[in-house]
């Protein structure tokens, strides 16, 4: 008599629900990761309405170009020393105290270094460099 050891049957399979766990933990992930900068492109006017809501003040902007002009948000400056008073105009005014400056890859890094020095001279602590991301092609 032959004796057969018994055979066993595994039954493998996905397991759904850590699959989706992992699923959803990487999709929270790169939704924190992300960065989402939304930049005005349009100008428009909007209609009045008898019920406003105040919104949250928006970053002063620093415009350097290579020709050599100054814009804070988009107001044409003559020179670098009218920057400080102009942001300080803006801080009174009620402006978020952050300076976002977009400038010109090909300008000197002294003009940059120069606007950043006077955002801190007025108080200014968060700054942000504007930068693009490079093309996925």
């Amino acid at each position: 008599m032959e004796i057969r050891p018994p055979t066993r049957s595994y039954v493998t399979g996905i397991g759904y629900a850590s699959l989706t766990d992992i699923v959803l933990l990487l999709l929270i992930f790169f939704l924190l990761s992300s960065s989402f900068v939304l930049r005005p492109g349009l100008q428009i006017r909007l209609p009045s309405g008898e019920t406003t809501e105040q919104t949250t003040p928006a970053p002063i902007t620093v415009t350097l170009t290579t020709g050599g002009e100054i814009y804070v948000d988009q107001v044409r400056l003559g020179a670098f020393a009218e920057i400080g008073p102009e942001l300080r105009r803006r801080l009174q005014a009620g402006a978020e105290a952050t300076v976002v400056l977009e400038a010109d890859r090909e300008i000197a890094l002294r003009h940059a270094v120069h606007v950043l020095d006077q955002a801190r001279q007025e108080g200014i602590e968060r700054l942000v460099i504007a930068t693009e991301a490079p093309d996925a092609g």
